[in-house]
């Protein structure tokens, strides 16, 4: 009895023991991504660059995300620098993150100053994917920034996501520069004496003088932007705001100076057009959608404010891309009207030509008679 008691324990300790054994078997074992983000999550542990001080001007986010970056690729990981922008409707918002890459198909975005993993913070549409503009040219750049700013959209929902390859290669403005100096600009610019041109209304005004210094100062190896600029003017009388425009260029000098000129005084007016205060006339890169219509200039400036301060400012490349007309267009001349066309004219009758008179006998030339010969 005693035997078969212990046989019998023994059979439960060894069918526990299977079904341990059964349920160890059974359990999902974590998958690559799985081991992979564990790894991450403990370097990201190990290291101290959250632990930096703020301060700033001098270490802000973008530097925090910089020296993570850099830390995490010396241990072998494949990391990119992450700018993600939101507008609330009056400032641009921007935070620069981190995307590390595991595959093609999986990644983590990074707040390098929490080491908290918020890729479905950034999924601003709630698809479940936090979608991203990889290296996109400045152009590009400046479009969707454009867009952000006139809708409150970007590529992902409210978030507007740019990954560039590495810190070092964030373009998210122009910073190209010109090598020439404010003294050689002041001497070009009274040989050219653009300035000296007389204004005519609506046919030689402030876009033509900045047209004609933009082409005189190119080929000298400056590099010149157009920028029209706009701001409201009360209108006591008609109890409304008026819209008033002008235009100017921008010159890009050495060390980084950017000028705003007025090409008919030569003067430096970068103090005048600087409607926040900052030093910089800053103007947006239109992408078609805001200037479609010059009365939508109106409203946009009326309604939503400007792009620097109290001033809304496009910037353009070249005069030649505005898109639309700078001067009023004269409306089209009427041609003076044909004569009204008879179909079937009157004709003149032609009187025929008289026959010569015909007498029934005509009369008959005498015929004079011979002479008599004298007689002999």
């Amino acid at each position: 009895m005693k035997f078969k008691s212990l046989l019998i324990i023994g059979l439960i300790f060894a069918m526990a023991f299977a079904l341990g054994l059964s349920v160890r078997a059974e359990a999902p074992r974590p998958s690559p991504e799985e081991v992979w983000l564990s790894g991450l999550r403990t370097a990201l542990q190990n290291d101290t660059t959250d632990a930096n001080e703020y301060i700033e001007g001098v270490y802000e986010d973008e530097h925090f995300a910089r020296n993570l970056e850099d830390n995490l690729e010396g241990l072998g990981y494949d990391v990119t620098f992450v700018v993600v922008l939101e507008f609330d409707g009056i400032t641009l918002l921007w935070v620069p993150l981190l995307e590390i890459r595991y595959s093609e198909d999986y990644a983590v975005i990074v707040n390098p100053r929490t080491d908290d993993i918020v890729t479905a913070v950034y999924d601003g549409d709630g698809d479940g994917v936090t979608e991203t503009l990889v290296n996109p040219h400045l152009t590009a750049v400046s479009i969707w920034l454009d867009y952000l700013v006139a809708t409150g959209l970007g590529n992902d929902g409210w978030y507007l996501i740019f990954v560039f390859d590495d810190y070092e290669t964030v373009r998210l403005v122009d910073t190209t520069v010109g090598s020439k100096t404010w003294e050689e600009l002041e001497k070009d610019l009274k040989e050219n004496k653009v300035n000296e041109r007389e204004y005519v209304e609506h046919t030689y005004d402030c876009d033509d003088f900045s047209r004609d210094l933009e082409a005189a100062l190119e080929p000298l190896h400056y590099r010149v932007t157009i920028k029209l600029i706009f701001w409201k003017v009360w209108n006591q009388t008609a109890g409304r705001y008026d819209v008033k425009g002008h235009a100017v260029v921008n010159v890009y000098l050495k060390d980084g100076v950017v000028l705003t000129i007025e090409p008919q005084t030569d003067e430096d007016v970068t103090t005048i057009f600087d409607g926040d205060g900052d030093g910089t006339v800053e103007g947006w890169r239109p992408a078609g959608h805001i200037e479609a219509q010059l009365d939508l200039i109106d409203w946009w400036l009326i309604i939503c404010g400007g792009s620097d301060g109290y001033f809304l400012i496009f910037t353009y490349e070249d005069f030649g891309d505005i898109p639309f007309p700078l001067d009023p267009v004269a409306p089209p001349v009427k041609p003076p009207e044909d004569p009204p066309v008879d179909e079937d004219p009157p004709v003149d009758p032609v009187k025929p030509p008289e026959d010569p008179p015909v007498d029934e006998d005509p009369p008959v030339d005498p015929v004079k008679p011979p002479e008599d010969p004298p007689e002999g």
